[in-house]
């Protein structure tokens, strides 16, 4: 099975050029580090997306969690083709990288539900997985994309009604400092 490398790049901070570090999307579409964009609002009189030059109304980012783990695995990857010979710690998170078994050299094809990962069809006969449950890589796939789907209609429904929220905050702010300030002017003249 042929693997399909992701640039490097795709994990790189747009600002820093380095891996992305606690990544943040906007809602245009670009990521960044999170202190990264920070610096970069404080230095600017408008709030513009540096790659696209998008102007945002206020500063507000979400944080992209699933973006941090899959650039941490990128990361470990990294390090381990850097290796050469991976470490023992190393050797896990290159198993995904190879889609092979480091123990038997065979392909990875069965999901172990207990251990939650990718096993090859010789360890699912091993003492080590003795009694757990297995089912085929690609329905494992399949369900997990699944999950992620719905998932991901949960947090945008979320996220929409934060952004409502958050609105409704906003009007509710300018409407007590417009009154504040009508209230000022009344007994200052």
């Amino acid at each position: 099975m042929a693997t399909v490398k992701i640039p490097d790049d795709d994990f790189l901070c747009p600002v820093c050029l380095d891996f992305f570090k606690e990544p943040v999307i906007l809602e245009c579409g670009h990521h960044f580090c999170k202190s990264c964009i920070d610096k970069t609002w404080d230095s600017e009189d408008i709030i513009l997306c540096p790659v696209c030059r998008h102007e945002l109304p206020v500063k507000k980012y979400t944080v992209n969690r699933l973006l941090s783990k899959i650039v941490d695995t990128a990361e470990m990857t990294q390090q381990c083709e850097e290796a050469g010979k991976p470490h023992q710690e190393q050797k896990k998170e290159c198993v995904l990288q190879s889609h092979e078994c480091l123990e038997h050299k065979e392909p990875l094809k069965v999901f172990c539900q207990e251990d939650g990962s990718p096993i090859c069809v010789v360890c699912t006969m091993s003492s080590k997985h003795a009694g757990h449950k297995f089912q085929p890589l690609q329905e494992a796939v399949s369900m997990f994309q699944e999950k992620l789907k719905t998932a991901e209609a949960i947090l945008k429904h979320r996220i929409n009604n934060l952004n409502e929220y958050q609105s409704q905050q906003e009007d509710l702010i300018s409407g007590v400092q417009v009154r504040k300030f009508a209230f000022f002017c009344l007994f200052a003249s």
